[in-house]
């Protein structure tokens, strides 16, 4: 019955089995923030409700910015050298800054709160380069 299911999954090159798998983290995690559907709130269901709900959606943020950092990794790992590459692994920082963002505005939404970020641009561009000459 799942012999096909197996070996189609087998066929797959390492990079695909690993991206599916970081994809599965990363939509189980934003499902259980979101919806309070994911695979740990099911388990939080099974124990009888005894996982503080924080818990719950902590791990659940800490799975999904992990998902985040494993589809970084496969770009390291997995992805041969070219530009397509390259231009990745310079975006990463802001992928995950957007997986970052995302993951706190799915918990928010979950928890029907809001929150207000402000980035002060200039402050932060003037630190860097203040602390990169001094350094």
């Amino acid at each position: 019955m799942l012999g096909p299911v197996f070996d189609r999954w087998h066929s797959l090159s390492r990079g695909q089995r690993r991206t599916a798998i970081a994809l599965l983290i990363l939509i189980d995690a934003n499902i259980g923030l979101l919806y309070g559907s994911g695979l740990l709130n099911q388990f939080d269901s099974i124990s009888g409700g005894k996982i503080p709900n924080d818990m719950v959606w902590l791990l659940q943020a800490i799975e999904s910015i992990s998902g985040g950092f494993f589809l970084v990794k496969i770009l390291f790992d997995d992805v041969a050298a070219s530009w397509p590459r390259s231009i990745g692994i310079a975006l990463s920082p802001l992928f995950i800054l957007f997986i970052v963002g995302m993951t706190l505005d799915n918990l928010f939404k979950g928890l029907d709160d809001d929150a207000r970020i402000t980035l002060d641009l200039i402050s932060i561009s003037t630190s860097t380069l203040t602390w990169s000459s001094t350094y």
